[in-house]
């Protein structure tokens, strides 16, 4: 219905044009590729938390920690890796700033 409501206008075309869910949307494949890696290092490193006996609370405290690390490295790595090849003239770029550091 969400999908269906973007498509057709109205409040959900509005809510999914704001800033943050733009910026996730054009991080989504970074944070695809890193957060199985993350998530398997965040689990050996959380593994003994254990609040309570029940699974789901401390899964649900496993989450809480690890959705701010992945948003986070995520981000940096959108940023450092993705983002500098999204301009269509980056090889140009690459190209003059190898040059003027050898000129240097």
């Amino acid at each position: 219905m969400l999908f269906f409501g973007t498509l057709r206008g109205g409040w959900a075309s509005r809510a999914l044009r704001l800033r943050p869910f733009v910026l996730i949307g054009g991080m989504c494949y970074t944070i695809y590729l890193i957060h199985l890696p993350l998530c398997e290092a965040m689990m050996m490193l959380t593994r003994g938390i254990q609040v309570t006996d029940i699974y789901e609370v401390n899964l649900l405290i496993q989450l809480l920690l690890f959705l701010p690390v992945v948003f986070v490295v995520g981000s940096v790595s959108f940023l450092l890796f993705e983002k500098p090849f999204m301009n269509k003239d980056w090889p140009k770029a690459l190209f003059g700033l190898l040059r003027v550091k050898q000129a240097s």
